[in-house]
């Protein structure tokens, strides 16, 4: 995999020196990585390079909010993956307005970086991982599971509901479970099978997706699907 890392920070010392860090890193990876650096919004999101696939963003920076900036690239990118710098703890609740991948305290950066660039990357792997379907109407689907909100079985068929179209299969939940077999997805009732990644809410009762949905949480499921999202969210939220 081809990666592009950015860095955006204001303060020059810092911005070399995590570059430094980043390329003494990623030399040892089989990865071929181009770094790029930004001391601000407008040089970050100008459309004179291309996307990052990882951000390093500072949460403080003279002119500008980091979270805002990230708010952007989520936006603009959506599949990069954020990691903020700060020196400061202070903002580890405001970071969950936005996606990200990880949170730093600087003066950890060093001592965490090997971990989160592994991590980051699984999640731009996993961002590409596919499940193939024998639709209805004659219909084979090959379908990213990053674009699947959820399945949801109703009588003899099964919906699958993605960010962009509805497919009807015959596979039941069980089976479409064992087959992705991704810890994104969460088994939250007999006829759900929801990806966390859509989850805005989750209660003892129900599960909100960010596209307004409700999906019931049956109470034989409640404990697998809270562990399941604690668990989710501290490998991907935090």
């Amino acid at each position: 995999m081809d990666l592009r890392i950015g860095i955006c920070d204001d303060a020059p010392d810092w911005r070399e020196k995590t570059r430094e860090t980043v390329k003494h890193c990623t030399d040892q990876m089989a990865n071929s990585v181009e770094i790029y650096s930004f001391q601000n919004g407008n040089e970050l999101l100008s459309e004179e390079h291309p996307p990052m696939h990882i951000l390093f963003m500072d949460i403080e920076m003279s002119d500008e909010n980091g979270i805002d900036l990230a708010m952007e690239v989520n936006r603009k990118w959506p599949k990069c993956q954020v990691v903020y710098l700060t020196n400061y703890w202070s903002y580890a609740m405001e970071v969950y307005e936005t996606r990200h991948v990880y949170y730093i305290v600087k003066e950890k950066f060093e001592e965490k970086l090997s971990g989160v660039l592994e991590k980051a990357i699984e999640q731009l792997r996993k961002q590409n991982r596919r499940v193939a379907l024998q639709c209805h109407g004659g219909v084979k689907a090959s379908l990213k599971l990053d674009d699947i909100l959820y399945f949801e079985r109703d009588r003899r068929v099964t919906y699958v509901i993605t960010k962009e179209k509805e497919y009807t299969v015959d596979e039941k939940i069980p089976e479409i479970e064992e087959r992705i077999a991704s810890d994104d997805f969460v088994r939250c009732h007999t006829s759900f099978l929801v990806n966390f990644s859509y989850v805005k809410e989750c209660t003892r009762k129900k599960l909100l997706l960010e596209n307004g949905k409700t999906v019931d949480v049956s109470r034989s499921y409640w404990k697998k699907t809270e562990d399941a999202y604690v668990e989710w969210m501290k490998r991907w939220a935090r």
